[in-house]
């Protein structure tokens, strides 16, 4: 996903650090940043709205088993249903876009674990201290 076109560059940066900063935050309270610095164009809420729909509606398909089988194919405007489809182009081009998100998520995963056994570390050794 692209940087916003609804704030500045510098305005997403200040956001990003206040993020990073604080550790946690709600959704909310990153609401509150974003607002004083978005700008709206209606018609062109309306086509990305309409665009998130369309996203939705593809993700929704699934086949019998409940495995998802329908995806847009990046970078084109193109839906692929990988069960009927008889591009070979746009099947490889959702193979690929799968493939990249499972390394992804296993990055993201593999920090998380790390992080929580950090966190699982500290804790063993507060309780430790507490007890002596």
């Amino acid at each position: 996903m692209g940087a916003s076109k609804l704030i500045t560059k510098e305005a997403r940066a200040l956001i990003i650090n206040e993020i990073h900063d604080r550790g946690q935050m709600s959704k909310s309270e990153i609401a509150a940043l974003i607002r004083p610095h978005c700008s709206f164009d209606p018609v062109t809420l309306q086509e990305q709205a309409i665009n998130r729909l369309v996203g939705r509606i593809c993700r929704s398909i699934r086949d019998e088993s409940g495995v998802r089988t329908v995806f847009i194919a990046k970078g084109r405007d193109t839906i692929v249903n990988v069960e009927t489809s008889t591009s070979i182009t746009l099947v490889t081009v959702v193979d690929e876009q799968l493939k990249a998100n499972i390394k992804g998520l296993a990055a993201s995963e593999k920090k998380t674990s790390l992080r929580k056994q950090e966190l699982s570390g500290q804790m063993s050794l507060l309780e430790v201290s507490q007890l002596e």
